[in-house]
C-alpha cells in the first residue's frame, strides 16, 4: 500500500518449492514462478523475480557456486541466469537453439567450477566465469533425458531415463554418444528409481 503512481508490485505464490541451497549467509530458494532468499545475517528475505531483474519466469533448477559467489537459475523454457557481482546476467543460448527433444533443465551441478545442466536433451557444460556454453554431451543415440549428473573417481555419472551411463573425464569427446556407456551392473529395480 506505500506504491507510488507508475511503480510497480508483485504479488506471486512463493509456495511449491523445487530446491534449496546455501548461499554463505544466504539461503535461495527456487519456487514455480520466483526466487527468494533468506538473509541469515539481517534475518530478511528478499524476493528475486521479473520485476526485480530476472529474465524469465518457471524456475527449473538452481545451482549455487561458492568460487565467485555465483547463482545460476534455469527455467522451463531453457533460458538461464546468472547472478554474480551483484548482477544477473542472461545466457539464452539453449532457449533460442532448435534442438531435438526436450529442452527442461532438470539439475545443476558444479563439478571443478563448471556448471553441468542436466536437461532433456543431455547434458549442457556452462563456463560461469565467461557466461558461456562450453559444450553439449549427447549420451546415447536417442538422447534420453538426463535427470542429474555426478562425479566419481573421474568418472561422470548421469542418471538418466533409460538408465545410469558413465564417461571417463579424460574423454577426449565426450559431445559423442558412442563414449558413453549404460552400466548393466545394476539391478532392473534401480532402473524404475531414476
Amino acid at each position: 500500500q506505500n506504491i507510488g503512481v507508475g511503480e510497480w508490485q508483485i504479488h506471486l505464490p512463493y509456495k511449491n518449492t523445487i530446491e534449496i541451497k546455501e548461499a554463505g549467509p544466504r539461503i535461495y530458494c527456487a519456487t514455480e514462478n520466483a526466487v527468494f532468499y533468506y538473509d541469515t545475517e539481517d534475518n530478511s528475505v528478499n524476493r528475486l523475480s521479473k520485476v526485480t531483474g530476472l529474465s524469465d519466469i518457471g524456475v527449473s533448477a538452481i545451482g549455487y557456486r561458492e568460487e565467485g559467489d555465483v547463482l545460476v537459475i534455469a527455467y522451463s523454457n531453457a533460458n538461464i541466469d546468472l547472478i554474480k557481482d551483484g548482477s544477473i546476467v542472461n545466457i539464452s543460448d539453449i532457449k533460442r537453439k532448435s534442438i531435438l527433444g526436450d529442452k527442461d533443465i532438470n539439475s545443476i551441478t558444479f563439478i571443478n567450477g563448471t556448471a553441468y545442466l542436466s536437461c532433456g536433451f543431455g547434458i549442457v557444460v556452462l563456463d560461469v566465469d565467461n557466461n558461456e556454453i562450453k559444450d553439449i554431451y549427447y549420451i546415447s543415440l536417442a538422447q534420453d533425458e538426463v535427470n542429474q549428473v555426478v562425479v566419481l573417481n573421474d568418472t561422470l555419472y548421469a542418471a538418466a531415463s533409460a538408465g545410469l551411463y558413465k564417461a571417463p573425464l579424460s574423454t577426449a569427446n565426450l559431445s559423442d554418444f558412442n563414449s558413453w556407456t549404460l552400466e548393466t551392473a545394476l539391478p532392473a529395480a534401480v532402473y524404475n528409481c531414476i
